[in-house]
């Protein structure tokens, strides 16, 4: 019986591992969409406010992203964050247009909030963007490691036969002179007999 759960708790963590990454998006969208909701309609007027709301879930998933910066599925984590971004930029401009009441007769009014909240959601497609080009392009290449292991190997490599080559010369040289001293030697051995 306890082997059972103990079996089933790790299908459970095993399973939960794989979908913790659609868990993440889906759990930040809901809460950024919830957030700017609550900021757009209470807190229109003061722009920071709104701003720092729009900005919140992006960097709630862009730490996610980073922390699995190694793993072998980063592509795709960074390209959610991208298309994350993307999504609360539509549904920031379908709420602002939601909210555009034709009765009000204050038409300034409405238009400079459309364009606030148009301005903050193409704010988190940038924020996607970034991460996704910070986590993603701007990590080394495998074509780029291996051409920069190639020319540190063909460097090394070089120096060593540079230094292959001085060793023999240094060699061929100590080898002449012994061979002079040996030769000097035996023409002074012969001449004393």
């Amino acid at each position: 019986m306890k082997q059972e759960y103990f079996h089933d708790l790790g299908n459970l963590t095993d399973n939960l591992e794989e979908q913790l990454p659609r868990i993440m998006f889906v759990g930040t969208y809901i809460l950024g969409v919830i957030l700017i909701i609550l900021a757009t309609i209470f807190t229109q007027e003061n722009t920071l406010i709104v701003l720092l709301v729009s900005i919140i879930p992006m960097i709630i998933y862009g730490i996610y992203v980073y922390s699995n910066r190694k793993k072998p599925n980063v592509n795709t984590i960074a390209d959610s964050a991208y298309f994350l971004g993307f999504l609360f930029t539509i549904t920031s401009i379908s709420l602002s247009l939601y909210l555009l009441t034709p009765n009000e007769n204050d038409l300034t009014k409405q238009f400079n909030r459309i364009i606030q909240i148009f301005g903050f959601a193409l704010i988190t497609t940038i924020i996607g963007l970034l991460i996704k080009v910070c986590v993603v392009n701007l990590k080394p290449d495998l074509d780029d490691l291996s051409e920069n292991i190639m020319e540190n190997l063909h460097e090394s490599v070089s120096l060593f036969d540079d230094e292959l080559v001085n060793a023999i010369e240094r060699f061929q040289e100590i080898d002449q002179q012994l061979s002079d001293r040996y030769t000097d030697f035996t023409n002074k051995v012969i001449r004393m007999e």
